[in-house]
């Protein structure tokens, strides 16, 4: 199992053209089989920073999901919309619980 989180910090003037890109990434990554968990946050402090808890199946599926057609072409998309480069972290679990949400 892959657990990471990828923060993206927008350039200025550009934080709702980056919000309309990140959102339409979880729709198509909700299709690849192997993505288990992909959910896109916004910070509440200004400036606003963008943070996607992922979490894949194995390494192979992420690797699958950096290699989409789709991902490719919103990445060729960060360098104008970005105040600098995303920042990957990857987690290993340690302890935890999680409960389906109905809201």
């Amino acid at each position: 199992m892959i657990f990471m989180t990828a923060a993206f910090t927008p350039a200025q003037d550009k934080e709702h053209e980056l919000e309309a890109l990140l959102r339409g990434l979880v729709g198509e990554t909700a299709r690849e089989p192997g993505a288990l968990e992909y959910m896109l946050h916004r910070t509440r402090q200004q400036p606003p920073r963008f943070v996607f808890y992922e979490r894949f199946a194995d390494q192979a599926a992420l690797d699958s999901h950096m290699a989409e057609p789709f991902f490719q072409k919103a990445k060729a998309r960060f360098a104008d919309l970005l105040a600098g480069p995303p920042e990957v972290a990857f987690f290993d679990l340690v302890a935890g619980f999680a409960r389906p949400f109905e809201g």
